[in-house]
């Protein structure tokens, strides 16, 4: 069956294609049609069963029902779980998402937003892969006049239009919780980047007049990542006989996968002999054969907040503070 078209619909009612088009994209303006003609034309196409080119008028109004969304990396099922959490935003939306990775290089993230922009995306999301990144991403966009809308997720850089997750007062709340809890020997494990989550750790420690000397030595590496990292650290540090915090909060819940295993693998119980607090929430979290306490970092609310920022066209700056989803890696 030959697929109707503007043209093969002009011809049938005899008029001109042009007309066609103005009549079934409700764009009549000053045409002078008769209101006969223009029950004629959609007559035929219903009749015909023409569909409207959402290509074509896409590239007639300069942008698409699509959403651009850029994520640092799928390695990680923190974004994979966020992936498909902006995807069910957008479908209840009625949009859809294009989906990219940065790998975390500004380069490969510029491309993208590019790329997405060139694309009529109606907008772009992204989770750069540091305050450096945003900041560059965001004099592009001031420097080349781009009016597409851009919110940035995740970091902490207060730039440009934002919904983040403040992870430095998350982790004050959880660990004022923890205390209350009972728990005065807390530790850490993870990077120790200025402005970075655990900072706020350490000051409720340093408020409550307790240790903060029991962070366990771990440094990532490209070629172990988050999970070898932290097992290879954890385990470095029990042979060595490194004293223990009685909770330690998890840098992600990659870094959380590998010390429990560590600890596992030494005969420790969690969360009898260590307690873990992890980070992003992720299914790792809720999964783990002792399912952990997370900081439960607020992806669907983020979604929302950032496609409708897209949607209504407006700029946001909004920060949240994520709560504890408390399970059986702590008492």
């Amino acid at each position: 069956m030959v697929k109707p078209t503007l043209k093969s619909i002009a011809q049938t009612v005899g008029v001109s294609p042009s007309a066609v088009s103005r009549v079934l994209n409700d764009r009549m303006g000053n045409t002078r049609v008769s209101e006969e003609t223009v029950g004629r034309i959609k007559a035929v196409a219903g009749e015909l069963g023409y569909v409207p080119n959402p290509v074509a008028a896409s590239l007639r109004k300069g942008t698409t029902n699509n959403i651009g969304l850029i994520l640092t990396t799928t390695a990680n099922p923190f974004f994979t779980d966020m992936l498909h959490t902006f995807e069910e935003v957008a479908t209840a939306n009625g949009r859809a998402i294009i989906f990219n990775t940065s790998q975390n290089s500004i380069e490969s993230e510029l491309a993208a937003v590019r790329r997405l922009i060139n694309c009529y995306a109606s907008g772009v999301i992204l989770t750069p892969w540091g305050d450096d990144s945003q900041v560059a991403v965001q004099e592009i966009i001031e420097k080349e006049g781009i009016d597409t809308p851009v919110v940035f997720i995740s970091q902490t850089t207060d730039t440009g239009s934002y919904v983040r997750c403040d992870l430095v007062e998350s982790y004050a709340n959880a660990t004022r919780e923890l205390i209350a809890r009972g728990y005065t020997k807390i530790g850490y494990l993870g990077n120790l980047q200025k402005g970075g989550r655990h900072e706020g750790l350490f000051t409720v420690l340093a408020e409550e007049g307790l240790s903060r000397d029991y962070r366990m030595p771990c440094r990532f590496t490209s070629e172990d990542g988050e999970f070898g990292s932290a097992y290879k650290g954890t385990l470095a540090w029990l042979e060595s006989g490194g004293s223990l915090a009685e909770v330690y909060f998890c840098y992600s819940d990659l870094v959380a996968q590998g010390m429990f295993r560590a600890l596992t693998e030494k005969g420790l119980r969690v969360p009898e002999d260590v307690a873990i607090v992890t980070t992003d929430n992720s299914v790792l979290a809720k999964t783990n054969s002792v399912p952990l306490t997370s900081i439960a970092y607020p992806a669907e609310e983020i979604a929302r907040l950032a496609i409708e920022a897209v949607l209504e066209k407006r700029a946001i700056q909004k920060t949240l503070i994520a709560p504890v989803a408390w399970r059986g890696s702590t008492t």
